[in-house]
């Protein structure tokens, strides 16, 4: 009698083991599809960012050259001005005022494009931990439900055995 009813008990966790392997086939393939739907998703939101980075640095260029453009416009009233000031025909106060007024207009902006690039890089690495994050998390709760299922089916099993 006892081996009947250790031969039953083991065909019900047989047949529990693989109740619970067919519901986790099921979990996972759903995991699976919302995979591939945040991949591509994630895919395209990388893409786009590369995207606006490159055509930021296109413009920062442009900016850049334009800015150098408007330097060169004041080089050759400077040299005037030193000229003149090694000569002695321009005290030095007076042209230390000229190259400050000189130099308003030509002052680079508080953000140099490096920083605008560090940054972008910043968010381009927030995002693609972001995306490693989406892909770690199912496949975290994929493990805890299986050594969940697993711990449940040992405690039933251990329970079955004491009586």
């Amino acid at each position: 009698m006892a081996k009947a009813s250790e031969a039953y008990s083991t065909k019900e966790r047989a047949e529990l083991l693989l109740l619970n392997l067919q519901k986790l086939r099921a979990e996972v393939s759903a995991i699976e599809a919302h995979y591939d739907i945040l991949k591509a998703d994630y895919t395209k939101i990388c893409d786009d960012a590369m995207l606006k980075i490159s055509s930021m640095k296109t413009d920062l260029a442009d900016a850049l050259e334009s800015k150098i453009g408007e330097v060169e416009v004041f080089k050759p009233e400077m040299s005037g001005w030193e000229s003149r000031l090694e000569s002695g025909l321009v005290p030095a106060e007076i042209r230390l005022k000229a190259k400050e007024v000189l130099h308003q207009g030509v002052t680079p902006a508080p953000r140099s494009p490096q920083a605008i690039i560090d940054k972008a890089a910043d968010c381009i690495e927030f995002g693609l931990d972001k995306i490693g994050d989406c892909i770690i998390f199912p496949a975290e709760k994929i493990i805890d439900a299986c050594s969940v299922m697993f711990k449940k089916v040992n405690r039933r099993a251990k329970r079955r055995t004491r009586i």
